[in-house]
């Protein structure tokens, strides 16, 4: 069991981005397509913590993180398999077909594990075995 808690200073420094950042790809869906596997991934918090490490905190990736695998969680029960629940390719080059449910689960298994690594390594994890 995982106990969460946050220092004072840390509050409100989350961010729900995470839970819409996926969609962004429908503002872009000429380009990239509904579902893309750009905005369906964990590359976003990855590039926060390389690119832009200096103007985050952990804690705000952590929960940014937190967010985008609950979208993707939500994404792994579409109705069926075609279509636009399918993972698309950039510049309309098809999309991962059946391999689209591994992608979104993966990656939803990713988030979740570094949201609980960002969280433990600022000390605002706890791992508590009953």
């Amino acid at each position: 069991m995982y106990i969460l808690r946050c220092r004072a200073r840390d509050r409100g420094r989350s961010h729900p981005g995470g839970l819409f950042w996926p969609d962004v790809d429908q503002l872009l869906a000429p380009l990239i397509g509904h579902r893309s596997i750009l905005t369906h991934s964990v590359l976003a918090p990855l590039l926060l913590l390389t690119v832009w490490r200096h103007r985050v905190t952990a804690p705000t990736v952590a929960w940014f993180s937190f967010g985008i695998a609950t979208h993707l969680v939500a994404d792994l029960l579409p109705r069926a398999w075609v279509g636009f629940a399918l993972v698309q390719l950039p510049l309309g080059l098809g999309n991962l077909g059946s391999l689209s449910p591994l992608w979104i689960g993966g990656n939803a298994l990713v988030a979740l594990w570094l949201c609980e690594w960002l969280l433990r390594h600022e000390g605002l994890a706890i791992t508590r075995l009953h």
